[in-house]
């Protein structure tokens, strides 16, 4: 509509402010809108780790594995009251884990012994530190959306199921304890807090990681790095203080660290100077970069690995470089945190491989380092986010807003697809865990009794394992606690006398020359849906007369392809649909401590989470001075 007689022409139209993500929506809806979204907002950034968390609780089994063991020492001394500063301070293999040592102590008494409390303590210093970095996050986009959609595949990387041996094993807490501490000390060291705050808590940071392990000790450098190169709105002065009070406090630490020369033994005996050695040396690290990718692939994933471990590294040298050659000082503070984290995962990478100088590509690929590595990705991913929203921001045209954001939905979706197989690997890796250690509480259950068949369920070796457990139980710090007697009883497990039909059965029974009896069998529980935990093996005089267990059979480890056997199941299946496999049962048993006579044999297939025993079909009748080794027990008529 014309404008009146006499009256003004409007002003020109102002140049469009830069698109923050709410230019869209009115001003007085704005407020509204943003609280309308925010829900699916921290579904977006939480999601992940909530889904993790219910993995984490469901998976996680009360029963020490490998490293767990070695708290036995710590608490030995404390029951004998020679715990001091010195026994905390000592060094346990690469690491001085006194923070994880503490902890443990503490988390012990509070629970009894139950390793799921440290489990869940573990867990809930990831999201401590996820938290820490979305609000990182948040200060570099600044924009909702784009936070959320950034912290989305955040999400998926730092709660990736790939990480099962650590989110369920109690004795990486001190190895996932310095990643929160990386999170606390860049959170702090980009934010606008008071410099002795900053200094402070980049302190506490520091030495919590570097005392629960030893990739921990790169905290220093790296924040004192962040101290200068952080400018934001701090003075020169401040931040010369702040860098140079944490570089003295570094050193003053570190000194006293490395005094043991075994700590730092393997990275001089690893510095070899040859060529195949070299090469060795940096193919292991580029697979270890690559790893938390490796596994999208159905191949051996050590094909992909150092490829995509390049094409990752590559990714972060160009960032860098772009990053030194800037002229936006605002830009350049913005990416300042994120440049760290993908520096704390190559460094700590190289860390690993220098630690350990016979390392082959095939250990890089250790789910352990996952956890570390995946920081590489984050750092990649908001590296791109932001390059993309500050390209949006450049351009008023609509059109070019509309293009990069539909880029940015596209590039978020196709990560998130590309994660999706990891993460489905993931979870089978926690089930095949889980079953792993129920497999362990069984026999470690009549350990006093009978030692372990397949001791890798439950130590890397069998030297110490029944002292140690019989401390545990002596301290009620095993659930259930030990069997014992003269005989095996049925333990802490309640016998079920309903079969369980075909699905658990014996096979086969043979009597060997050496006074064995060797059973052959299939067990699955739970209308078929589950493999047995273990198999007992009982005998009695006659129908009145109560089931006696003389022996215990494990279940096989399965025999696993190499690219399943890279990701360390400790005698785990690893395809627990193929029950066909995997239920099936095999071992032998002493007729010693049978009586003589007639006696009926059956077997029974158990369940270590429910505590429970069900009796398999087809039981048989054996007499110990008339049947003769070779003879199938089961021709003379099986008992249904």
């Amino acid at each position: 509509m014309p404008n009146s007689p006499g009256e003004a022409s409007p002003a020109p139209a102002a140049a469009a402010p830069p698109a923050t993500g709410l230019e869209d929506a009115p001003l007085s809806s704005r407020g509204t809108s943003l609280l309308r979204s925010a829900p699916l907002g921290l579904l977006a950034l939480l999601g992940p780790a909530i889904i993790a968390g219910v993995l984490v609780s469901m998976m996680a089994v009360n029963v020490p594995v490998h490293e767990d063991w070695q708290r036995v020492e710590i608490l030995q001394n404390q029951v004998a009251d020679t715990l001091h500063l010195g026994t905390l301070y000592a060094p346990q293999g690469n690491d001085r884990p006194v923070i994880p040592r503490v902890l443990l102590l503490a988390l012990n008494s509070q629970s009894d012994g139950d390793l799921r409390a440290e489990i869940f303590f573990s867990f809930a210093t990831v999201m401590a530190g996820a938290l820490l970095l979305f609000s990182v996050l948040h200060r570099t986009l600044e924009n909702r959306h784009w936070t959320w959609g950034s912290g989305f595949l955040i999400g998926l990387l730092l709660f990736s199921p790939l990480q099962f041996s650590n989110f369920l094993q109690a004795a990486q807490l001190g190895f996932l304890l310095p990643l929160a501490c990386l999170a606390l000390g860049v959170w702090t060291l980009t934010s606008r807090m008071h410099f002795a705050m900053k200094f402070v808590l980049s302190l506490l940071a520091a030495a919590i990681g570097t005392h629960s392990a030893l990739h921990g000790a790169l905290l220093w450098p790296l924040f004192v790095a962040l101290a200068f190169l952080r400018r934001g709105k701090t003075v020169s002065s401040e931040r010369l203080l702040l860098g140079g009070s944490l570089a003295i406090c570094g050193t003053a630490v570190l000194i006293p660290y490395f005094s043991d020369g075994n700590l730092l033994l393997p990275l001089a005996t690893g510095l070899r100077d040859t060529d195949a050695y070299l090469q060795e040396l940096t193919l292991s690290w580029l697979t270890l970069l690559g790893s938390p990718l490796a596994r999208l692939f159905h191949n051996d994933p050590l094909v992909p690995a150092p490829w995509v471990g390049a094409l990752a590294l590559l990714i972060f040298l160009a960032a860098c470089l772009q990053w030194i050659f800037s002229a936006d000082r605002e830009r350049q503070d913005r990416l300042v945190p994120w440049l760290a984290l993908a520096a704390y995962a190559v460094g700590a990478a190289e860390l690993f491989i220098l630690q350990n100088p016979g390392a082959t590509p095939e250990d890089a690929l250790d789910p352990r380092f996952i956890s570390i590595t995946h920081y590489l990705y984050v750092g990649i991913v908001v590296i791109i986010a932001h390059a993309l929203l500050s390209s949006r921001r450049r351009f008023t045209d609509p059109g070019a807003h509309i293009f990069r954001a539909r880029l940015a939905i596209a590039l978020a979706a196709g990560c998130a697809v590309l994660l999706l197989p990891n993460w489905i690997y993931g979870i089978h890796k926690m089930s095949a865990w889980k079953h792993a250690r129920l497999e362990g509480r069984f026999a470690l259950h009549f350990i006093r009794i009978q030692n372990p068949t397949y001791v890798q369920r439950l130590a890397s070796s069998a030297k110490g394992l029944r002292e140690n457990a019989e401390f545990l139980d002596d301290r009620k710090m095993l659930e259930p606690p030990l069997a014992t007697g003269p005989g095996f009883g049925f333990g802490a497990f309640r016998p079920l006398q309903d079969t369980l039909g075909s699905g658990a059965r014996i096979e086969e029974a043979r009597l060997h020359a050496e006074g064995l009896l060797e059973l052959e069998g299939f067990a699955t529980i739970h209308d078929r849906n589950d493999i047995a935990d273990g198999i007992l093996v009982t005998f009695r005089k006659s129908v009145k007369d109560p089931w006696e267990v003389f022996g215990k059979i494990e279940m096989h480890p399965a025999n696993v392809m190499r690219a399943a056997f890279i990701d360390g199941q400790f005698g785990a299946v690893t395809n627990l649909s193929r029950k066909d496999r995997y239920a099936k049962w095999t071992g032998a048993v002493s007729i010693d401590a049978l009586p003589d006579g007639d006696v009926e044999i059956a077997a029974w297939a158990v369940d270590a989470e429910k505590m429970e025993a069900w009796r398999l079909v087809k039981s048989f009748f054996f007499n110990r001075s008339t049947d003769k080794p070779g003879d199938d027990l089961l021709a003379r008529g099986a008992v249904d």
